[in-house]
């Protein structure tokens, strides 16, 4: 979906919430309706489901990719399975990028049943938390530290995909940013038996990125916390710049910023997801930021997705 979050999804204002409410309620009927519709099918491959509640933003696919590793390395044959969504090959192209097999079919189930046909053992769902036709074996669910329900509301009054209370069928919290207690206490007060895990991105490159003074653009959920991590890595953002979630740029959007960098000799950064939205041509003179995922406790994180796998 390409959308630019809306600020009161992040906001106490209730006004607007309040207004739309209506299509809201309509919006969580649907959803009820297919879900209780669904037919959920076990397939005969272990699936592991990568997902969240805040629509967007909340580092599902480098999760995928990182637990990929930890399941190759115990020598597993895993897939990555990602919902060929119309313009959004970024992430696809990203988790190719770090030598993931990926299956890209337009349902997931027959992504599935190549996965299985081709003798892969574990399937890691990237997004697929509110795909009810599929048994999981596993449920994880991402949030970022900073803005982990926005204002509680679902879509279009907020930015939630469904309520807080579908974390009953989680195992696994992962919270991508600083600890926050008072949101670990909302979590296990709907769910006592989740496990809760921290993760945060570093900057790969920031010592050749450090030379530099730049404007930075994302087209991404949250384009705020790339900013603030490179702000947070010593890299000196002088401009930021938003797009909505999985743009498509065109050579006037990179003209243009190329012409707003020149005004204040200023370079360009974006994301690595960004990047592959870009033309060989469009990226020349463009920094980017490559990232790497840390995971805290890793070990006991490795040892209850094998739990659940074995």
């Amino acid at each position: 979906m390409k959308i630019k979050k809306p600020k009161f999804w992040d906001s106490s204002n209730i006004l607007i919430p309040i207004i739309l409410f209506p299509i809201t309620i309509l919006v969580m009927l649907l959803s009820f309706a297919f879900k209780k519709l669904s037919n959920t099918k076990k397939f005969s491959i272990k699936v592991i489901c990568i997902g969240n509640i805040y629509i967007g933003g909340t580092g599902k696919t480098p999760l995928s990719i990182k637990i990929a590793d930890l399941l190759e390395n115990k020598d597993f044959k895993v897939a990555i399975i990602k919902k060929n969504y119309q313009n959004q090959n970024d992430e696809k192209k990203l988790i190719e990028s770090a030598e993931k097999k990926v299956f890209f079919e337009n349902k997931r189930s027959n992504s599935l049943k190549i996965a299985i046909s081709q003798k892969y053992e574990v399937a890691i769902l990237d997004d697929g938390m509110q795909d009810y036709s599929i048994y999981k074996d596993l449920n994880i669910v991402c949030f970022t530290s900073n803005q982990p329900i926005g204002n509680g509301f679902t879509i279009p009054s907020g930015p939630l995909r469904e309520n807080l209370k579908a974390i009953n069928k989680c195992d696994i919290a992962m919270i991508n940013g600083k600890p926050n207690l008072a949101f670990e206490k909302k979590l296990l007060n709907i769910n006592d038996n989740i496990k809760i895990y921290y993760s945060r991105y570093n900057l790969v490159n920031k010592e050749f990125l450090k030379e530099y003074n730049y404007l930075a653009f994302a087209g991404i959920g949250n384009p705020e916390n790339f900013f603030n991590l490179l702000e947070k890595e010593g890299i000196n953002v002088k401009k930021r710049i938003s797009f909505p979630d999985h743009y498509s740029f065109s050579n006037n959007d990179i003209m243009n910023l190329f012409e707003m960098a020149k005004k204040e000799n200023l370079n360009l950064i974006t994301t690595e997801k960004d990047s592959y939205r870009l033309s060989d041509d469009q990226l020349k003179n463009i920094s980017i930021a490559k990232i790497n995922l840390k995971i805290d406790n890793l070990e006991n994180l490795q040892e209850e997705i094998l739990s659940k796998i074995q």
